[in-house]
């Protein structure tokens, strides 16, 4: 009778201990939860907005947008190939649908494939449904006609808000690319020597320098980076930057 009763006391002892633990294991599960709404919530996304590399070693990363126009991108992998340098390129989904065999021909130049959206639309206004599906309509076209493993997104003129920080997320990348260096390459009458000024006027080590395939850039390019490797920086796809 005393071995029953003993029995009894100590099935109980094991069902309030298992009670306790699964208690314990909704409170964690709940904190873990309330502390990703807070991230997406809060406008404090810092954490979410690569900008930078990890290291302020002498490294530093070119991001190529490219959603117009063709006619300087054979010149810019030409003047890459020649200092044996690899950067990363942002191809939107619709110029990629255009131009497939330049985009399949970047790629096959060991050059980073990132997402730029499908449409150089304006981020900053979209609701979390549009920027999924543009960032997700663009990622998958990239992966068939590259059969690259897309790791990043940038999103175009780098205007964004938390729907396309959260949807961005949500479709596994990291955050979003927003480059820390503006060349200004995109304006109209701006000049080889400009963009060349715009660059090695700021650099530092991890910075990550914003560039369009356009005739400034092409023509500026190779002082660039040969006044980059005279001053002993090492120049990445951002992707390898970031794992310094």
């Amino acid at each position: 009778m005393r071995f029953f009763c003993n029995g009894i006391v100590f099935i109980r002892r094991i069902i309030i201990i298992v009670f306790i633990i699964i208690i314990i294991i909704l409170l964690i599960i709940g904190r873990i939860n309330s502390k990703k709404m807070r991230v997406f919530n809060e406008d404090v996304n810092d954490g979410f907005v690569i900008q930078r590399g990890t290291s302020d070693d002498k490294i530093v990363s070119f991001a190529c947008n490219v959603d117009w126009g063709n006619e300087y991108i054979d010149s810019i992998l030409n003047m890459l190939d020649k200092y044996d340098v690899k950067i990363t390129f942002f191809i939107t989904g619709r110029w990629a649908y255009e131009y497939p065999g330049i985009a399949q021909k970047i790629a096959s130049r060991g050059h980073e494939i990132g997402n730029n959206g499908y449409y150089n639309k304006s981020y900053g206004n979209l609701s979390y449904d549009d920027a999924l599906l543009d960032i997700k309509k663009s990622d998958e076209l990239l992966r068939e006609l590259t059969e690259y493993d897309i790791k990043l997104f940038s999103p175009p003129s780098s205007s964004y808000n938390d729907n396309v920080i959260k949807a961005a997320i949500n479709l596994g990348y990291p955050g979003i690319v927003i480059a820390s260096i503006d060349t200004m390459d995109w304006k109209k009458n701006i000049t080889a020597d400009d963009v060349y000024k715009n660059i090695l006027n700021k650099i530092n080590g991890g910075d990550i320098i914003l560039i369009h395939p356009t005739k400034s850039t092409s023509d500026s390019l190779s002082n660039i980076i040969g006044e980059l490797l005279i001053q002993h920086y090492k120049i990445l796809p951002i992707s390898e930057m970031l794992k310094k």
